[in-house]
């Protein structure tokens, strides 16, 4: 510590230097082990070859699932929608809708019941309900299914990227201490050094501490379903409205005008990290476009 502590102050810029490149290359490092795994070496299925739901599921988890499901009770003309925002409310409109999946028949059934009434957007996303608890169960088996097809982490994977990130967390923690005490014992700028310690930190703590749920092979379906929609600016009936949701989010509904009830009543309880707000506007076969 004596020999630490009277290190010339030539040697301690060149430890500071030291420690931001080094902080650089260890995030980096470390992004990248979070995302690498040995799922690579399986065939990627094709685009828009799992179902929608499972697709949704493995871009943005029980959230968008949810919003893909919604969005298909709405346009089948299941359900209704009036007003906007938080102000929105959920009706029903078909007595005797024809529902394929269960998790839209769990959604549909909490929408008939008048004790939920009124019914707005951000009703089925509160946690600890008897909505959620019902929810759970399906998406627990469609999460165990994209797991046996090598496209969505494990909990040992996802736990072992979480490690990953807390070990350097700690290592960086520990080298940028020793550089603050230094900095201390000589009176140097104390207050630019800690920006520079911390806005490390946080930037481990930003890019490494949210890993990723996908596998490597998940990540590449999702890239791929993403091209093939992108092909095209033009909606191709209830399916492909649905697609684009479970791969982009309520967001892309924000460039036909026809999506409007649902994207004002939903974009809300949206915009979670990876959905984007696109520009522009394409033709929609359903009718109706923004300008």
């Amino acid at each position: 510590m004596e020999l630490y502590l009277s290190m010339p102050e030539g040697q301690l810029v060149l430890l500071i230097g030291a420690f931001i490149i080094v902080g650089f290359v260890v995030i980096g490092i470390g992004y990248w082990l979070q995302r690498y795994d040995n799922t690579g070496q399986y065939r990627t299925p094709l685009p828009c070859s799992l179902g929608i739901l499972e697709t949704a599921a493995l871009q943005g988890g029980h959230h968008r699932v949810i919003h893909t499901a919604l969005l298909k009770l709405w346009v089948s003309e299941a359900i209704d929608i009036q007003g906007q925002a938080k102000d929105a409310q959920i009706y029903i409109k078909d007595t005797k809708p024809r529902l394929n999946h269960e998790i839209e028949r769990i959604l549909y059934r909490y929408i008939a019941d008048t004790n939920n009434h009124p019914c707005r957007p951000q009703h089925f996303f509160k946690t600890d309900t008897i909505l959620q608890k019902q929810l759970s169960y399906e998406l627990k088996a469609m999460y165990l299914g994209l797991e046996r097809q090598h496209l969505r982490c494990t909990n040992d994977m996802y736990q072992g990227r979480k490690r990953i990130a807390h070990f350097i967390f700690a290592g960086l923690l520990v080298f940028g201490s020793f550089i603050f005490i230094f900095s201390l014992s000589h009176g140097l700028l104390l207050i630019a050094l800690l920006v520079i310690i911390i806005s490390m930190l946080m930037g481990v703590k930003s890019v490494l501490f949210n890993p990723h749920e996908k596998t490597v092979l998940g990540q590449r379906y999702i890239e791929q379903c993403q091209d093939q929609l992108n092909k095209s600016n033009v909606i191709k009936g209830e399916e492909d409205s649905l697609w684009r949701v479970a791969v982009f989010g309520v967001a892309e509904l924000s460039r036909w005008q026809i999506f409007d009830p649902y994207f004002y009543a939903f974009s809300h309880t949206s915009m979670k990290r990876g959905e984007h707000m696109p520009s522009g506007c394409g033709g929609c076969a359903l009718g109706g476009c923004g300008t």
